[in-house]
């Protein structure tokens, strides 16, 4: 599944999805990112939970919505 990590890749699922946000987030400075990227990049990375999918949505919503205002 983290294959674009090469020999970083670990066989802890958590680490590794970690590591491939960051990596993603630093080819991709300008993009929007949801507390659960952004909390990932920190270092060391926390993991962040969603109290419910609607949550997730919402946020997702409110960022993109966010974005739209700023043009």
């Amino acid at each position: 599944m983290f294959d674009a990590l090469g020999d970083r890749r670990t066989s802890n699922f958590n680490q590794d999805l970690a590591l491939f946000v960051r990596e993603l987030s630093g080819h991709a400075p300008h993009a929007l990112m949801n507390r659960g990227a952004f909390f990932l990049r920190e270092d060391p990375p926390v993991l962040f939970s969603y109290p419910t999918r609607n949550a997730f949505h919402e946020e997702l919503i409110w960022m993109l919505w966010q974005s739209g205002r700023r043009r």
